[in-house]
């Protein structure tokens, strides 16, 4: 059963701060049993009031096996979650101020009226979609802090993830992106 972002960032934010690096550990384990799993989406959290990718959000690989999701915990450090993450439905349906003061007490509004925060394909990273996972490595600092993931592709291209951002570079190492989110 898939588990909410809530969820996820719960746990995680439990497991970094009791054992950081046993999570750095046992996360290169799991990555590892990933190895030959095909990407079937990139997934980050869209603001629809602003329209633009939220800041600081999490971001998902979709494997078919299983979901890698990226969540931030103390910038610059990721902590990884390897399980199903609950992407259908919006994280949050906010009105925006007007609508807010428009509809006055006691109103609730349409969906029409809201603005949502959800998940949706990240666009500058789709070209890993459909590419195989020769391999997920963690970049951590001298403490064995994750830094940075990093999707090897099977046609040498790479996913780098971090807490700013993501960007995806072919073989000759000129990237394809600056900076997804």
């Amino acid at each position: 059963m898939p588990l909410n972002t809530a969820e996820v960032f719960t746990h995680l934010s439990r497991t970094w701060c009791v054992d950081a690096h046993r999570l750095t550990t046992d996360s290169a384990q799991q990555a590892h049993l990933l190895e030959g799993s095909f990407v079937a989406d990139i997934l980050s959290l869209w603001d629809g009031r602003t329209e633009s990718w939220l800041t600081g959000s999490p971001i998902i690989i979709r494997l078919e096996e299983c979901d890698v999701a990226l969540f931030t915990m103390r910038e610059p450090y990721l902590a990884p979650y390897f399980g199903c993450v609950e992407t259908e439905s919006p994280v949050a349906s906010l009105p925006t101020q007007g609508e807010a003061e428009a509809c006055g007490e006691g109103h609730t509004p349409t969906k029409t009226e809201r603005h949502s925060i959800f998940w949706k394909t990240l666009r500058p990273c789709s070209y890993a979609i459909g590419r195989q996972l020769k391999e997920l490595a963690f970049e951590t600092d001298v403490e064995g802090n994750i830094l940075a993931a990093v999707a090897h592709l099977d046609d040498e291209a790479t996913l780098r993830i971090t807490s700013f951002g993501a960007e995806c570079a072919i073989d000759t190492g000129m990237p394809l992106l600056a900076q997804a989110v």
